[in-house]
């Protein structure tokens, strides 16, 4: 039996987002403990600048990407507080590991 706080990368849930070519996959936690998941980006698309209620921690598994005027890449961090994010767009085929704060 798997233990069931193990998600199976094969067997991941992923959900389409409102933006064109990325996907979101939930790993674990909720808005009142924080919550990590993961983002697909399709090279080329887009996210527009938002505002968040809580901070956020980003890492680039594989990929390039650009957020605001910085580029990452894999095997980069880029942590951000609550309120505005720049607007991005993945130059490759991009996975991140998201974490978001409680709120």
């Amino acid at each position: 039996m798997i233990h069931p706080d193990i998600k199976l990368g094969d067997a991941l849930d992923w959900q389409p987002t409102v933006q064109p070519g990325i996907d979101w996959a939930a790993l674990a936690g909720d808005r009142a403990q924080g919550s990590t998941g993961l983002l697909r980006l399709a090279r080329g698309a887009r996210f527009p600048a938002q505002i968040t209620a809580a901070a956020e921690g980003i890492y680039v598994v594989r990929g390039d990407l650009r957020i605001g005027v910085s580029r990452l890449r894999t095997g980069d961090w880029l942590g951000l507080p609550a309120g505005p994010i720049p607007d991005g767009q993945a130059l490759l085929d991009s996975l991140l590991l998201i974490t978001i704060a409680p709120q």
